[in-house]
Parts: C-alpha cells; sequence; structure tokens
C-alpha cells in the first residue's frame, strides 16, 4: 500500500499546481490520513491450567503461577527415544509452563481416523482446536463460515524442530518409512494451511517465524492483510510447544541457566530468573466497520501499530532503546493518540535486569516525547505467571489486555517486590500495579493500552489497542424462538447440555434469547449424530425444559431429542440446506432432529441481531501419540510396499 504520507504531498502538490481546487484536496487528505481500525471479533487460547480466555484471565487476576517442573507424565511421551539417564531423573525435567495433554485430541470431531491423528503434530492440533475455539467465539462457523474469505496467520519457533520434533520421533518409530504427504502435514507451513484446509478458510494462510515477536509479527500481518482487502476476516496468533521438555535436551535448560529455586519477577531489583513456557492462542480480526455493520461482539480494537528492526544498533541478542523509542512513536501516531491516553502497557517479559533496562528505558523515552505526566500507565507482563512464551507471547499479551478491558482492571503484576533500580520509575510515566486495580475512564475517552514485543534478531513491535463501543444488546422477549444444540459424541452431548444450563443460570449474562437462538443455529457447526431443539418464548422457559430433561429426564411438549450415532460429517463439507421460510418452529425443531439441515438465517431475516458468547463446544478427546513399530510389523509392511 502507498505511504499515506507521500499521497498527501502528491496531493498538496497538486494544489499547488492549480490541478485540483481547496475542498477537494482537503477531503482526500482527510481521507488518505483516516485511521483504519480493526476488531478483534474473537479469540481462544489454552495455558496450562487454563482451558479457556475466561481461565486465564483468573491466573492473570489473581496472581497465580503456573510454573512448575515438568511432570513425568509428559516425559512419557518421549520416554523411550532417549538416554534414561535423562528421562529417569526427575531434576533434569524442565521447570516452568508445560501443557500436560498434548496428546489429546478429539479426531472423530475434526473427522480424522486414528492414524491421521496419530500423525498430526501435536502443535498442529493444539492449533486446530484453538483456531476451532476462536471461530467459535467469533461466531464464524457453520452457516455462518460459507463463502468465507478467511486468512489465516500462525506465528511459531520452527528452531525447536530442528532441535527435535514430532516428525522425528515419528519416523524412528516407522523406521523411517514415512509417507509425503504425512511429513508434509507436519512440516513448519502446514500449521497454518493444514488448519485452512480442515476449518475451510479461504483468505490466504501462511506461519511465521519472528523469533519471540511471532505471534504479534503474525497479528501484525493480518491486520495489513485485512486493510489491502486481501482477506475479509483473519485469524492470527501463535503456539509455543517444546516437545522435549527436559534440560539440555529440548533447548529449554541451556536458554535458562539459573536453579530452579527462583521466582521469576520482572521490572524488579531481583529478577530472579525466566523459566520456559508454552501456550497458544489466537484471534479472529476484521475492519471494525464491517463488524459493526454485521452484528459481531466485538472485544477490542486494534487502533494503531508499528513494526521495526534495530538494524546494526545494540547486538544480535541485545534490545536497542532508540529503536523502541522509535516503534512506539510511530504506532502511538498512528492511532492518533498521545502517549497519555495509554493507562496500561504490557511489556515483552524478558526477566534479565539489561534488557528490562534498555527496553523501559525506550518506553521512557518515547512516552515523554507526547509530554511529562508521570506514573499514569501501569507496566506489566504475563512471564511470573506463565513463564516465557516465545513464540506466542504476542498473542497472549492481547488477549490479557483484552480482558482486562471487559472486567475494567488494571491488572496486577505476579511477585513483584521492589522496583529495579536500572530505571527511576517514580520520575516516569509508569508504575508497577500489585493488586486488582479498577481502571477508570478519563472523561468520555475510551480506555487504551498497549502491548510491546521484541525478539533476538532486533524486531520490535507496539500495537495499540482501543475498547470497543458499547452495543446494547436485545433482551426483549416473549416471542417463540427456536433454540438447537448438537454434538459428534453422546458424552460431548449431555455436557453441552449441562454447560448451557450453567450459562442460562448465569444472571450476569446479559443476552435475549433471540442472541442466544441466533448464535447457536447459524454461528456454530451442526452436528448430525446427537440433536437437540427446544422451542422457547424466554430465556428463563429454554432454561427450565433443559434442567428438566438433564436432572428428571422429562420431554417437555417444546423438547425435541435426535441421536443418529451411524450418522457423521466432514467438518468442512458444505450442506445442502432447506428453506426455513412458511414453516412452524416446531415443524423445524422435529424436522432438524430427524436429520434435516436447515438455513436458519432466513428465520432472521430483517431483524438486527448480535452475536453473543455462549458456552464453548465440549470435545470429547483420546490419546493420539506416536508409538514404536514392532520391527517384524515394519519388515513385513516394507515388503509388501516393495511387491506393489
Amino acid at each position: 500500500m502507498a505511504d499515506s504520507n507521500r499521497l498527501s504531498k502528491f496531493v498538496l502538490e497538486e494544489l499547488q499546481a492549480n490541478r485540483i481546487g481547496k475542498e477537494f484536496a482537503i477531503s482526500l487528505i482527510k481521507k488518505i490520513n483516516e485511521r483504519e481500525d480493526i476488531a478483534i471479533i474473537g479469540m481462544g487460547c489454552k495455558v496450562a491450567d487454563a482451558e479457556s480466555y475466561d481461565e486465564y484471565w483468573d491466573l492473570i487476576v489473581n496472581k497465580k503461577t503456573t510454573i512448575k517442573r515438568c511432570t513425568s507424565k509428559r516425559v512419557d511421551l518421549v520416554r523411550d527415544i532417549f538416554p534414561k539417564s535423562f528421562t529417569n531423573d526427575e531434576r533434569k525435567y524442565s521447570k516452568g509452563t508445560y501443557f500436560d495433554d498434548i496428546d489429546m485430541f478429539d479426531a472423530n470431531f475434526f473427522s480424522m481416523g486414528e492414524e491421521e491423528a496419530t500423525m498430526l503434530g501435536p502443535g498442529h492440533r493444539l492449533m486446530l482446536q484453538t483456531v476451532y475455539k476462536t471461530l467459535e467465539d467469533g461466531g464464524y462457523l457453520g452457516q455462518n463460515n460459507e463463502d468465507n474469505k478467511t486468512g489465516i496467520f500462525v506465528g511459531t519457533n520452527f528452531a525447536k524442530d530442528m532441535l527435535y520434533s514430532y516428525s522425528g520421533i515419528e519416523l524412528r518409530h516407522y523406521g523411517f518409512d514415512f509417507t509425503f504427504e504425512h511429513m508434509l502435514g507436519n512440516w513448519s507451513s502446514g500449521l497454518s494451511t493444514k488448519l485452512a484446509s480442515i476449518l475451510d478458510l479461504k483468505g490466504g494462510a501462511y506461519s511465521v517465524d519472528a523469533s519471540c515477536p511471532s505471534a504479534a509479527v503474525a497479528i501484525y500481518n493480518a491486520c495489513m492483510a485485512l486493510k489491502s482487502k486481501q482477506c475479509s476476516m483473519a485469524v492470527a496468533g501463535g503456539l509455543m510447544l517444546d516437545i522435549v521438555p527436559i534440560k539440555r535436551m529440548g533447548g529449554s535448560g541451556s536458554m535458562f541457566t539459573h536453579e530452579d529455586n527462583v521466582i521469576s519477577r520482572n521490572y524488579d531489583s531481583d529478577p530472579g530468573g525466566a523459566y520456559a513456557g508454552e501456550a497458544c492462542g489466537a484471534l479472529l480480526l476484521k475492519p471494525l466497520d464491517k463488524a459493526l455493520e454485521d452484528g459481531d461482539r466485538i472485544h477490542g480494537i486494534i487502533c494503531g501499530a508499528s513494526f521495526n528492526n534495530n538494524g546494526a544498533n545494540g547486538s544480535f541478542t541485545q534490545g536497542s532503546s532508540e529503536d523502541v523509542k522509535k516503534v512506539i512513536i510511530t504506532a502511538i501516531k498512528n492511532a492518533q493518540i498521545s502517549a497519555e491516553d495509554i493507562d496500561f502497557l504490557e511489556g515483552e517479559g524478558i526477566i534479565n535486569k539489561i534488557e528490562e533496562g534498555l527496553e523501559v528505558s525506550g518506553f521512557i523515552d518515547a512516552f515523554q516525547t507526547f509530554g511529562d505526566k508521570r506514573q499514569f500507565c501501569g507496566l506489566g507482563s504475563i512471564s511470573p505467571n506463565l513463564g516465557y512464551l516465545q513464540a506466542s507471547i504476542g498473542v497472549l499479551q492481547m488477549i490479557k489486555i483484552l480482558m482486562a478491558m471487559k472486567h475494567e482492571t488494571i491488572p496486577p503484576q505476579c511477585h513483584f517486590s521492589e522496583p529495579t533500580e536500572m530505571v527511576n520509575f517514580i520520575k516516569s510515566p509508569f508504575y508497577i500495579n500489585t493488586d486488582p486495580k479498577k481502571w477508570e475512564k478519563r472523561g468520555d475517552k475510551p480506555r487504551y493500552a498497549a502491548s510491546y514485543a521484541y525478539g533476538y534478531g532486533g524486531n520490535n513491535l507496539f500495537t495499540v489497542v482501543k475498547e470497543p463501543p458499547e452495543i446494547p444488546h436485545s433482551t426483549v422477549e416473549g416471542s417463540k424462538e427456536l433454540f438447537v444444540l448438537s454434538a459428534a459424541t453422546d458424552k460431548s452431548f449431555d455436557k453441552y447440555i449441562r454447560a448451557y444450563i450453567d450459562f442460562l443460570s448465569d444472571d450476569s449474562q446479559e443476552v435475549g434469547l433471540a442472541e442466544i437462538c441466533y448464535t447457536a443455529s447459524v454461528c456454530r457447526i451442526l452436528r448430525p449424530e446427537c440433536r437437540l431443539a427446544v422451542v422457547a418464548d424466554s430465556k428463563e422457559s429454554l432454561l427450565k425444559i433443559l434442567k428438566e430433561y438433564v436432572t428428571e429426564g422429562i420431554a417437555s411438549d417444546n423438547l425435541f431429542i435426535g441421536i443418529m450415532p451411524n450418522h457423521s460429517m466432514e467438518i468442512n463439507r458444505k450442506k445442502t440446506r432447506i428453506s426455513s421460510k412458511d414453516k412452524e418452529l416446531y415443524e423445524l425443531a422435529q424436522g432438524f432432529c430427524s436429520g434435516n439441515d436447515y438455513d436458519f438465517k432466513e428465520l432472521y431475516e430483517g431483524r438486527k441481531i448480535i452475536k453473543c458468547q455462549l458456552p464453548a463446544y465440549p470435545f470429547d478427546k483420546a490419546s493420539y501419540w506416536t508409538k514404536k513399530r514392532n520391527r517384524n510389523i515394519l519388515k513385513i509392511l516394507m515388503n509388501n510396499k516393495q511387491k506393489g
């Protein structure tokens, strides 16, 4: 895209040459410099001890930490390919934040057989389920995902796979008799393209390795793709997974060379030391004006960003305060605000005095170019809670900021004790918040926050986020609506119904019945195996019918059930839908539970419905992990292959 300054200069030159009029020139310059905001309309994440962004926020706001010794259960997955001197000595298990369930996956839901699911790498599976949750949160699954132009941009650390990878383990287990197709599915590029294929996303897909800012760069690139109309929506996020969390084996021990009894503290006089962390997360992005037009639920707005590199300043592994300053000033100017409008800044989180000094000095210099106001902006990081998340930091930073805005709370900094002597916080724009604090608004101005990401090699990325506008929900009830729910297995079906009972019992959910029914029928994938439909005229009546069915086995005249275990579906298969026009709700409910697929969008024509947050689909997971093949079986397979 052309630079706005150059375009403005060209317009002024045309005005001076009398080739265009003054009023037309002014209108052109205003249009050229108009800010293009990007709405965040969906999000999903997974970290140790947190399966959702609500659970993640609970960790942050309550100053909890998930840092601990990697469990033997996790090491069991790679135990048979390493010397016993490593795997039998728990002191050599890395300490940090590690997933305990990277083998668990709902293969049936994603239309995969056992072999395909086992061959697909655990990082791909984690990201697939997280991206699904993100699309689900945004309301762009099922009928609402058809004919999409959604891009997918995923940040990750490819270097880990150069040391030890799931494909490498599989090669050993399979005696190097490994199909090219399976290899392709686990390559780094497949992290995004495989997801695009499974979820039928058509807006372009690629993976990003920009060291620690990888997820932040993926989000930045997604915003650029939206602004240049390469896609209409974009999923962007990142993944960090260390397949071998054993000291001196997977690299996690060599990067963090301190004793395992230290406590991680950012911006502290006693930083302790950093621990590695695993996480994955994603955002669903869309131009703000289109999100408002389409009735999307908006978590926050990206209103400015900037991306640069230190070049020859500093060293390959050391930051540059001057370039930090430059990237921040540019981003804030792009957002068309002052630094003094920003109430909270999420830092990069590397726990090292020198690097923190360079980083925060750059923050101070940049903010002070906009004014000399002191200690108005909270400064924080997630490393003491979750460890250093490397390639996934950027997206977890963003989700933390969005949740802070939702709850109107400046988040506390975990483990903070005494401020570092590397900078003078008292004379700076920043302070460290130690307890959850009410995030007050400044008059009529919206709340603003920002995040900073940095990585070895000198990449700096600064993003400014604005709170979303208040969009009133329709709570008017009285007319009958059709509620539908489906699942792939009996286990998921039962959990899903119970999740809706909990949701409807929560008085804090300020959404109307129409919004619930619209989101459930139009914005979710509707499976054929287990189906439920209810005709209700209020949330209370819907809750009563579901409760009676689950707790007492009472089937209301308004409740319909269809169990068809022999039916199945390809998750990305396009359905032929029957028109719902001129049909009674009871007829639609009965037909749906008999296996018919309807165009439920037609029920809401002419009505302005806002998508709402609903319970997430409860995956029915099982263990899928590569195992050593019997050598005799391998010989038979190879002989058969040669004969064929």
